[in-house]
């Protein structure tokens, strides 16, 4: 079910630049690594030192 807000979402991810798509995608990154390691799993070996 595609709704119109979903479609202004889409249209306004795919005439982002780049580089801020890579951003959003690092911050999610980030933000996952540090949920995993105060959950006590260690996502990345060097993150338990």
């Amino acid at each position: 079910m595609r709704t119109h807000f979903m479609d202004v979402v889409g249209e306004a991810i795919r005439s982002w630049p780049t580089t801020i798509r890579l951003c959003v995608i690092i911050v999610v990154a980030v933000t996952m690594i540090i949920y995993f390691y105060l959950m006590g799993v260690p996502a990345l070996p060097g993150l338990m030192k």
